[in-house]
Protein backbone atom coordinates (compact mmCIF):
# COMPACT_ATOMS: atom_id res chain seq x y z
CA UNK A 1 0.00 0.00 0.00
CA UNK A 2 1.45 3.39 -0.91
CA UNK A 3 2.65 5.69 1.87
CA UNK A 4 0.04 8.26 0.89
CA UNK A 5 -2.84 5.84 1.45
CA UNK A 6 -1.39 4.53 4.71
CA UNK A 7 -1.01 8.11 5.90
CA UNK A 8 -4.60 8.93 5.07
CA UNK A 9 -5.86 5.80 6.83
CA UNK A 10 -3.83 6.56 9.97
CA UNK A 11 -4.26 10.34 9.81
CA UNK A 12 -0.50 10.93 9.65
CA UNK A 13 1.71 12.45 6.97
CA UNK A 14 3.12 10.51 4.06
CA UNK A 15 6.62 11.43 5.27
CA UNK A 16 5.92 9.94 8.72
CA UNK A 17 4.83 6.67 7.10
CA UNK A 18 7.99 6.67 5.00
CA UNK A 19 10.24 7.20 8.02
CA UNK A 20 8.54 4.48 10.09
CA UNK A 21 8.66 2.04 7.18
CA UNK A 22 12.37 2.77 6.69
CA UNK A 23 13.08 2.07 10.37
CA UNK A 24 11.24 -1.25 10.21
CA UNK A 25 13.12 -2.19 7.05
CA UNK A 26 16.46 -1.39 8.70
CA UNK A 27 15.60 -3.43 11.81
CA UNK A 28 14.41 -6.45 9.81
CA UNK A 29 17.27 -6.26 7.31
CA UNK A 30 15.12 -6.07 4.19
CA UNK A 31 15.86 -3.80 1.25
CA UNK A 32 12.39 -2.99 -0.07
CA UNK A 33 8.74 -2.81 0.88
CA UNK A 34 8.14 -5.84 -1.34
CA UNK A 35 10.57 -7.85 0.81
CA UNK A 36 8.92 -6.51 3.95
CA UNK A 37 5.46 -7.94 3.15
CA UNK A 38 6.35 -11.61 3.87
CA UNK A 39 8.11 -10.57 7.09
CA UNK A 40 4.95 -8.81 8.23
CA UNK A 41 2.78 -11.78 7.24
CA UNK A 42 4.96 -14.23 9.18
CA UNK A 43 5.05 -11.97 12.22
CA UNK A 44 1.29 -11.48 12.14
CA UNK A 45 0.69 -15.22 11.83
CA UNK A 46 3.04 -15.87 14.76
CA UNK A 47 1.32 -13.27 16.94
CA UNK A 48 -2.15 -14.60 16.11
CA UNK A 49 -1.22 -18.21 16.88
CA UNK A 50 0.65 -17.49 20.11
CA UNK A 51 -1.58 -14.76 21.49
CA UNK A 52 -4.77 -16.74 21.00
CA UNK A 53 -3.90 -20.44 21.03
CA UNK A 54 -6.61 -22.77 19.81
CA UNK A 55 -8.08 -25.07 22.46
CA UNK A 56 -7.17 -28.75 22.21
Amino acid sequence: MPNRLVGRELAISEKTVHVHRQHVMEKTGVGSAVELAPVRACRRSYIETTAFPKPL
